[in-house]
């Protein structure tokens, strides 16, 4: 039989139902077209994270497992910044995750793959930290964003109001797996908190609450807190759980945040809405369809917001209104 290709094996996992689904997988399905070519990029290219991703990750293990940081976290000088950079660190990842041995002539030969000038010792010299810890399935940071989280979070954990919320913490990066319409699910809680609900910390631009109940809907923030919220009710641990975020950013401001309710069943909606359209793409297999695999018709409104015209044929007024 011909092997498939990774394309192929895509397809079939997912007319099988066998990819798991999670938050970060579920909120891709914008079309089949998309979850598609995301699930192809997640099991071809290796995930090099935004600093501030980086600094997000280092903030919720110092906030809620403080000694996993040294297990997860290789502390690295340099890290890709350029595409060449990542692509060729891409390459020697994911040639190295094959079980083969890298070394330099392997990277010098990698090296001319993505750059038609330079020089392969100094750049292999500069990433191979950072290549043999993604090869070993760990993050990297550098000094400097090591320092900065570990800055944020003290200076975070002096509030009292912070102080006593994480006082209430049962258990930290709880694993959680579920079945939904014969879909596997699998989340980690940052934090499960007394009276069964949850608590999610999240690193952001601005920890003004008004500015980040924009993050909630554009984040798509509310879809993580419905499947989380809807694994307590299924298992009948808390039909009415709170889901609540600890908000934090770079200036050591901070905010605390409760969903409204509604909000929350809103999110557990659309998790369930994406994942029966999931069955539906599995069951008639259209995995070419874009987004007229949710709406067939879409009809563009004029915004409220949008200014309006005068129509009365230009006529100036003399009369003065006091």
């Amino acid at each position: 039989m011909e092997k498939l290709t990774i394309r192929q094996q895509v397809i079939q996992d997912l007319i099988d139902k066998k990819v798991r689904l999670s938050y970060s997988t579920l909120k891709k399905f914008t079309s089949p077209i998309s979850i598609v070519n995301y699930l192809v990029e997640k099991r071809t290219k290796v995930f090099i994270p935004t600093d501030s991703m980086v600094m997000g990750s280092l903030c919720d293990l110092l906030l809620f497992t403080p000694d996993e940081l040294d297990k997860r976290f290789v502390v690295a000088n340099n890290i890709p910044t350029t595409d060449a950079m990542k692509n060729y660190s891409n390459e020697l990842i994911m040639f190295g995750k094959e079980g083969n041995e890298i070394n330099e002539d392997v990277a010098e030969t990698v090296f001319f793959n993505h750059y038609k000038r330079g020089s392969a010792p100094n750049t292999w010299e500069k990433l191979k930290d950072f290549i043999h810890a993604k090869i070993d399935g760990k993050d990297i940071t550098t000094p400097q964003l090591k320092q900065e989280a570990e800055d944020l979070i003290g200076a975070l954990k002096q509030h009292n109001e912070v102080d006593e919320l994480l006082s209430q913490m049962i258990e930290t990066q709880k694993k959680i797996q579920f079945q939904y319409d014969g879909w596997n699910y699998i989340g980690y809680y940052d934090a499960f908190m007394e009276g069964n609900n949850v608590l999610d910390g999240k690193f952001s631009k601005d920890a003004n609450p008004e500015k980040f109940e924009r993050d909630i809907y554009n984040m798509e923030y509310f879809l993580q807190a419905g499947i989380y919220t809807d694994y307590l009710i299924q298992e009948g641990i808390n039909l009415f759980p709170n889901y609540s975020f600890l908000v934090y950013d770079k200036s050591f401001n901070y905010s605390i945040i409760k969903m409204d309710r509604k909000y929350i069943e809103y999110g557990i909606a659309k998790y369930q809405h994406l994942t029966q359209k999931l069955s539906q793409l599995s069951k008639y297999k259209r995995f070419g369809g874009s987004y007229d695999f949710f709406k067939k018709e879409f009809i563009a409104y004029k915004p409220n917001w949008s200014k309006g015209f005068d129509l009365d044929g230009g006529k100036i007024s003399n009369k003065i209104e006091l």
